[in-house]
Formats: C-alpha cells, structure tokens, sequence
C-alpha cells in the first residue's frame, strides 16, 4: 500500500462504511420482516434512519475525496502522469471502484426521495419499502467499500502506461479513425434521446398521466438515460482527443484541463437523476396509501429541475463541440 496522508484517511473511512454497509443491509431485511406497526417501527426507523444518514453522508464526502486521493498517487507510480496510469496500477478494480462513485449518490438519492415522501404521511405507506431498500443500499456501500480497499490496500509502485499509450495503439489499430467519423452520429443520438426524454417528461406532466403502460414507460425512460449518460462520456473522449492531445489523451484530463466539460456531465448527470426520481414518485403516486396529489407535485418539481438540467448540459457540450471546431 502508498502510505499518504490521503490514501491512510480513506482507507480508514472506507473500513467504517464496509462495517456500516453491512449493518444497515442487516437491520433493514430484519425490520422489513416485522409487522409494519407504525408506531413501533417508526421508532426503531428513526434510529435506523439517523445512523443511515450519517453513515451515507459519510459515504457521499468520499466522492470527491476519493477524486483527491488518486492524484496524491501520480507522484508515486513511475509511468503515471495523470489519473488513467494511477487506475492502471491495479486494474480492473480500480476502474470498478471509480465506477461506483456516481451510482452510489443515484440509490442514495432514491432513499431521501422515498424517506421524506414517506414521513409527509401520518401512516407511512411506504414503510416496508423504505426498509427493503436498504439492503441493496447497505449491500452496494460494502460493495463499494470493498473495491476501494481492493485498489487502495495492494497497490504498489509498480510502472504503468498512460493514457497517452493507450491514445497510440488506438491510432495505430485504426480504432481512432473509425471513431472520428462515428462520434457525429453519436452526438446525434444523443440529442435525439435528450429530446426525446424532456418532450415525453413535459408531456406527462402537463396531461397528469402517460399514455402508455407505467413499466413500458419506466424501461422506455430508464433505458434511454443510460444511452445519455454512455452517449456524454463517449462525447467527452471525442473532446479530449481534440483538445488535450498531443500530451494526454483521456477524460480525466480534459475535466482537468478544461473543467466546464466536467461541470456539463455532472450537470446531465443530476438531470437524469431528478427525471428518474420524477419517473420514480411518479409511479407511487396514488398506489396503496400514498397521497396522489403529494407525490405528484414532488414528482412535477423534480422534473422541472431534471429537464432544465439536462438542457444546461447539453447546451454546454454543444458550444463545447463548437469551440473546438
């Protein structure tokens, strides 16, 4: 292990929130099996709920922790001149672990949705649910956890390539050139499938309802937010070959050199955070108990924010692409 004042933080943190992860999945499958009497679950979830919190928050301070950890690292691996040689130190966790790091915050913002939802009713319809969440919750941090001390704890100072190389054989393999003529289309796509999101988000909260069965509406959504996500970072790499070779050649790099490309997918991101939670209340309101009205006017403000997010984003790559021309 590259003992610094960074990685022996986070290593630490990191052994609480596996400890953490596993508790909370724990406690939640054995509350979701109890009998949902509010009065007495609602108590024990308090506690439950506070711990969580604390423990999550902990976990979300990590993103960008972890973000400052890997560079400390650069100095330390001959051959590593920027975040893609640190991650090919101990491949293919590391790209695991940095993997996670937007999915996490995704589940997690699923869960305060769903939680402040469910105490707005004196009943607490979703009670059993909010339990059962948090196993998959508790499961992915020790997950989570695991991969970060899978990179962190093995890593050696071992010499690695760098982004620059892997620029090269994308070059020499011709890979480069096929992709130089594929990304308009792939810019496309993307904004065909933007457009096509934000239309059908307005649309079903203008006329209060979706026209089409809720599950094909929910895969129909989901499916298309992934190609977005995929579509921007795919985008980005077109970015990074125009604007930061011939020196480096990776995303990591273009955020660092350029961070209005960073800010613009993290502003995609949330915005296809905010639609999914609105396709996500969206489907609870007016099932069992909960209150069809205040789950839909939620559901209405997060869609608001998600396709105005999601305009900003796609506007900032697009003046991006421009510039760059």
């Amino acid at each position: 292990m590259i003992l610094n004042e960074f990685t022996l933080g986070y290593g630490l943190m990191s052994g609480l929130s596996l400890a953490g992860g596993l508790g909370a999945a724990g406690v939640g499958f054995y509350l979701s099996l109890k009998d949902p009497d509010v009065s007495r679950a609602s108590r024990a979830t308090f506690l439950v709920s506070t711990l969580v919190f604390v423990m999550l928050w902990t976990r979300l301070a990590m993103v960008p922790l972890w973000f400052w950890t890997l560079p400390s690292l650069v100095p330390s691996i001959p051959g590593a001149m920027c975040l893609w040689g640190v991650h090919n130190a101990n491949s293919p966790v590391s790209w695991i672990a940095t993997g996670l790091k937007p999915v996490f915050p995704l589940l997690y913002g699923f869960w305060v949705a769903l939680h402040s939802l469910d105490v707005r009713h004196d009943d607490q319809p979703l009670l059993r649910l909010k339990l059962a969440m948090l196993v998959p919750l508790g499961a992915l941090l020790a997950f989570e956890s695991l991969a970060d001390l899978g990179f962190l704890w093995p890593l050696e100072p071992v010499r690695v390539t760098c982004c620059t190389s892997a620029y090269n054989r994308a070059v020499e393999s011709g890979i480069g050139a096929v992709y130089a003529t594929s990304y308009p289309w792939a810019f496309f796509v993307y904004l065909l499938l933007a457009a096509g999101i934000m239309a059908l988000t307005v649309r079903s909260v203008v006329k209060k309802a979706f026209s089409f069965p809720w599950s094909l509406v929910v895969g129909m959504i989901l499916s298309c937010l992934l190609c977005i996500f995929a579509l921007v970072f795919s985008l980005q790499a077109e970015l990074s070959m125009r604007l930061v070779v011939p020196k480096h050649a990776c995303i990591f790099c273009l955020w660092k050199q350029y961070p209005d490309t960073a800010f613009t997918s993290l502003l995609v991101f949330l915005g296809i955070f905010f639609i999914a939670l609105f396709v996500f209340l969206g489907g609870l309101a007016g099932r069992g108990n909960v209150d069809k009205a205040l789950a839909g006017d939620r559901a209405k403000a997060y869609s608001r924010i998600g396709v105005g997010l999601l305009v900003l984003g796609t506007l900032g790559i697009l003046a991006r692409f421009l510039l760059s021309s």
